[in-house]
């Protein structure tokens, strides 16, 4: 009933609270937010009016590091498969889909190597993504590029991800997503693009979710979620 719904500004007033619980519960909210907002446009369900406004609401609040482990895990989720049956309820005669977790399809990396980003930057970054590579079981190509490919590197589960920058010209986000498109021999799960967003973006969305992850609060992408670092 009406009666029972309590907002969110009677818990943030609620005067005991402490400023610091009070936080913390305003970061739980605003990451629950950003949460479903990343859910929500990788399905295609969310306008371009309500990504501004919740943009405007959480971006500068949203960890980049819980922003990217949300989207890494939308587009690698286990899933439930009857093809594996849970062998706990068989003998009971019932036949119950079991949660399986196989070896996810890679992650494509793109790094911008046009001089934005440092190797500070880039030793952050690569420390987060040996997280999330090894927590979801997912190989990660990584293809550094200016107004070209420079370098590609390829690292599979229990490797370690050092990346390093490779070049120093111009920005284009052109050829990583054409490698994507002739790359046949690896189906890939999402594209991960760390970059300053200063560059010529392709005319045409890929066939998979895209992460911009960017210091650049500024440049929005044409297509994808951005996430600021």
């Amino acid at each position: 009933t009406p009666n029972d719904y309590i907002s969110i500004g009677d818990i943030l007033d609620n005067p005991n609270l402490t400023d610091e619980e009070k936080e913390i519960v305003e970061r739980e909210i605003k990451k629950m937010v950003n949460e479903a907002k990343v859910a929500s446009k990788m399905a295609g369900k969310l306008s371009d009016k309500m990504d501004r406004l919740i943009s405007d609401l959480t971006v500068s609040k949203i960890d980049w590091k819980e922003a990217i482990h949300t989207f890494v895990s939308e587009a690698t989720r286990d899933d439930y498969s009857f093809k594996r049956p849970n062998l706990r309820y068989i003998s009971s005669n019932f036949y119950i889909p079991m949660l399986y977790s196989e070896k996810m399809k890679p992650i494509l990396l793109g790094i911008d190597t046009s001089g934005s980003i440092d190797d500070k930057m880039l030793s952050i970054f690569g420390g987060h993504l040996q997280a999330i590579q090894e927590q979801r079981n997912v190989d990660i190509n990584v293809v550094y590029i200016d107004s070209d490919i420079n370098k590609v590197e390829y690292f599979e589960v229990g490797d370690d991800i050092k990346l390093s920058a490779v070049g120093g010209g111009g920005t284009d986000f052109r050829p990583l997503f054409d490698y994507y498109n002739d790359d046949t021999e690896n189906d890939y799960s999402c594209i991960i693009y760390l970059t300053d967003m200063e560059g010529t973006f392709p005319e045409k969305e890929p066939d998979i979710p895209v992460l911009w992850v960017t210091d650049n609060e500024k440049i929005e992408a044409p297509f994808g979620t951005k996430v600021v670092f």
